[in-house]
């Protein structure tokens, strides 16, 4: 399994997206499978949940996003539109504030705006200065601006303009793996194979840092709807407190590399693994 989200609404429901070319829905509860979306020619590499509508949103490395609904007839989701406008593996996806846009971030050093209802693309965004694909993507809770990962750099991006706002060049000279924002749109997490690095978006200086020793391969981190903790997964998953970078604790439950971990509401954590596991853990 490579990567997992969790429903912002209704919380018992889980999706990964794995290496076998599919994603799945599962049931927190039952700890029952619910449905299977097949479609990806290669491995999944993002997955996530419309909050109030049944839609799903997965991308691959197979250069496409899809978009799920809900088939009247089966109950089962069906791939309603397929959006191919990346010329390389979509390596994360995003939904826009407003409910009705999905962004993408690609290896090809574009990023995408689509209608999620049409699936037409209705912008995409490259930048000359941007020497490598982008690895990491997300949405400012504000809907204005959109944070990628690129390399060693990250860009905070206009999404009304289509230019890059800020540029934090080389925050991660390891490579930037993750990146995300607190839900109050105060602060923005970034995380390496070297570092995690937390930045006050006013004034985008002197962030704190945290030092990761040279075998963690942070993989990908998530800030809790509170704003106060932080969860990093690499070879075992970490939290800490957001604001300080101090370590909590360590969950070693997982036998390999630990791809993707999420906060949930209500205070628990999913977690996905090379070891093809899914794990909940409770607070």
């Amino acid at each position: 399994m490579l990567c997992v989200d969790i429903h912002p609404v209704d919380t018992n429901l889980i999706i990964t997206g794995g290496a076998d070319e599919t994603a799945v829905i599962y049931n927190r509860q039952t700890k029952k499978k619910i449905d299977t979306l097949s479609g990806h020619s290669k491995q999944v590499l993002d997955v996530l949940f419309h909050p109030t509508e049944t839609v799903a949103f997965t991308s691959s490395f197979d250069k496409t996003v899809r978009v799920w609904g809900q088939d009247a007839s089966s109950g089962t989701m069906k791939t309603k539109h397929v959006i191919s406008t990346h010329a390389g593996p979509v390596t994360a996806i995003d939904l826009h504030p407003l409910g009705n846009y999905l962004l993408s971030a690609s290896q090809d050093r574009t990023w995408g705006f689509h209608d999620i209802h049409t699936g037409i693309c209705l912008a995409q965004v490259s930048e000359p200065s941007i020497e490598n694909g982008f690895t990491t993507a997300m949405v400012h809770p504000d809907g204005n601006l959109f944070a990628t990962g690129s390399g060693t750099d990250v860009q905070i991006w206009d999404i009304c303009n289509q230019k890059v706002a800020a540029n934090l060049a080389q925050a991660h000279p390891g490579g930037i793996s993750s990146l995300c924002f607190s839900e109050n749109g105060f602060y923005f997490v970034t995380g390496g194979s070297d570092s995690l690095k937390l930045w006050d978006l006013r004034k985008l200086a002197d962030p704190r840092v945290y030092n990761f020793e040279s075998n963690f391969n942070l993989s990908s981190l998530s800030v809790d709807y509170s704003g106060k903790y932080l969860a990093t997964a690499g070879n075992e998953i970490r939290l800490f407190k957001t604001k300080t970078l101090e370590p909590i604790v360590a969950l070693t439950n997982h036998s390999q590399t630990v791809t993707d971990v999420k906060w949930g509401r209500g205070d628990f954590l999913a977690s996905t693994s090379l070891d093809r596991s899914l794990r909940i853990f409770g607070v």
